[in-house]
Formats: C-alpha cells, structure tokens, sequence
C-alpha cells in the first residue's frame, strides 16, 4: 500500500508505485509530492505549474519536447 502526499495533505492511497505517479500527473496539481510506501518505499518529486507561454503553445506540464 502506497499513500501518496502533497506538502503534508494526503490524497489517496494506492496499490501500486505506477497508479500513483500516474494520478499524480493527471491530477492537474503541483507542488512537492511524497509517496510512502508501507514496505519502507519513499519517493519525492516535484510537479511545477505550467508557464503562459507553454499553455499558449498547446504544451502540457510534463511533455516531452524535442529540439531539431
């Protein structure tokens, strides 16, 4: 079982490291996250909010983007 945090709120509990990362990305929230697993697993990342001039470009937080 994984609880996943971001700051000190909780947001949910999960079975999986996977399903968690995921809802985390989707979830349109940013800031610093922490997943704890009950088995000792830590992990912490950070999600940053999405700049005007990326939103204008159609380009999502997160994306990949490729230089030619």
């Amino acid at each position: 079982m994984y609880k996943l945090f971001v700051g000190f709120r909780k947001l949910r509990e999960f079975d999986s490291i996977y399903i968690a990362k995921q809802f985390a990305q989707e979830s349109g929230i940013t800031g610093a996250f922490n997943l704890i697993g009950t088995n000792g697993y830590r992990d912490s990342w950070y999600i940053f909010p999405a700049r005007k001039e990326d939103s204008d470009m159609g380009i999502k937080s997160g994306m990949p983007i490729e230089v030619q």
